[in-house]
């Protein structure tokens, strides 16, 4: 699911509205984000799982997810 953030790359990431988007946002999953090639964001909604987000280098859809280890 693309969530409506993207990266140009060396970790300057921002919302579709243009706004920037902190790497120190609460919400990144830690560690996260750890590509300077990542172009999209994915969410990791699991039952029991806090919601968070990782970085993704595919292909702007974030189709493939991974577990937070919260």
């Amino acid at each position: 699911m693309y969530m409506g953030a993207t990266s140009s790359g060396n970790f300057t990431w921002e919302w579709r509205t243009g706004d920037p988007l902190s790497t120190s946002w609460a919400y990144w999953r830690p560690g996260e984000p750890s590509s300077t090639n990542a172009v999209c964001m994915r969410a990791i909604v699991e039952p029991g799982v806090p919601l968070c987000f990782a970085d993704f280098q595919g292909d702007n859809r974030g189709l493939n997810c991974v577990m937070c280890d919260l």
